[in-house]
């Protein structure tokens, strides 16, 4: 039989069961990979340096552009420095110097840092290059021309050695010995100037030649002996510096140069008006002159260490040479020494 409920007798309701849980607070902030999750942070990675900055040579007024790669977890942050010492504001994976000139000069590395330590890159060397630049010889572990203009040194009987500084194959001493670049047109200066680091050791002939191509037509220049070999010498004895242009001599009767003492001399010389300056350590410490024009030109190669054509030599140590064909300025030469 069938039960028919009617309005008088409605149906009755139900009561849902509540049912209870814990949950865990993975549950509660979603599970698995779907949205809201959490995941334990990665751990953290020391930096390490993948590209180094490259050591360049650029031209006065250029800009010289450093770049430097680093990994880490944490991204590592990134600081240049020049010589040691952070440049501000400088964080960026390149380093853009703009109309660099000799005061930027030097060593730059960038320094890698996060939460698990920090990394320094290689070394990168600037050297910014003067206009009218003829030749120059860092002698950074051989004799070539640095200057972009293919005049590398030939080594004859030279040996490297360590610079005023202590850096080892940076120089080259010219006991016994010297360096001869081939000669050419553009080694035929009239104005000029060269400049040079030297420590005299020993003294062998009147005219101990730091450069030369021919003093008898063109040009050397040089320390005399004071008329003593010794080194050093008996007390009283003055060396002095000596120039050859044409046959010409003057000698420059300031300043006394010692036996195993680093100087630095820069020679100019303008042709069409016969001045001379000698700068030492640079200060200007004497001047001379000679007849205009007096400067003619060689076919002998340009001796380093030594006439190119006479066997008058300098013994000692020679480095960071710079030869110019134009009078530089007195900044440009303080420049120079202070680098």
């Amino acid at each position: 039989m069938s039960m028919v409920h009617s309005a008088a007798f409605p149906r009755p309701t139900r009561t849902p069961r509540i049912v209870t849980a814990s949950l865990g607070l993975s549950a509660l902030l979603g599970c698995g990979g779907g949205g809201g999750g959490s995941s334990t942070p990665p751990p953290a990675v020391a930096p390490a340096i993948t590209s180094h900055p490259a050591s360049q040579t650029v031209q006065r007024g250029a800009t010289a552009t450093f770049t430097v790669s680093a990994t880490g977890t944490p991204t590592p942050v990134l600081q240049w420095r020049k010589g040691g010492t952070a440049l501000g504001g400088q964080t960026s994976s390149t380093l853009a110097l703009t109309n660099v000139q000799l005061t930027d000069e030097g060593t730059y590395d960038a320094v890698a840092s996060n939460s698990a330590g920090s990394a320094t890159s290689n070394p990168a060397r600037l050297t910014v290059l003067l206009p009218g630049l003829v030749a120059y010889f860092p002698f950074s572990g051989n004799a070539n021309d640095a200057s972009g203009n293919n005049n590398n040194a030939v080594v004859q009987g030279a040996v490297p050695t360590a610079d005023r500084l202590g850096a080892a194959n940076s120089a080259y001493r010219t006991i016994p010995g010297y360096l001869q670049v081939p000669a050419n047109a553009s080694l035929n200066l009239t104005d000029f100037t060269f400049c040079l680091w030297f420590r005299m050791e020993q003294v062998n002939s009147a005219f101990n030649c730091l450069a030369g191509k021919d003093y008898t037509t063109a040009y050397a220049f040089g320390v005399n002996s004071g008329g003593s070999g010794n080194c050093p010498p008996p007390a009283g004895t003055l060396r002095r510096m000596v120039v050859y242009l044409g046959g010409v001599s003057r000698t420059f009767p300031t300043t006394n140069f010692l036996c195993d003492t680093w100087y630095h001399a820069a020679l100019t010389y303008n042709n069409s008006t016969g001045a001379l300056q000698l700068f030492v350590n640079g200060t200007l410490v004497d001047t001379a002159s000679v007849p205009g024009g007096t400067l003619g030109t060689s076919t002998y190669p340009l001796g380093l260490g030594r006439d190119g054509r006479f066997g008058d030599t300098f013994n000692g140590v020679m480095d960071e040479i710079f030869i110019f064909n134009r009078v530089l300025t007195t900044q440009e030469i303080q420049g120079l020494y202070a680098r």
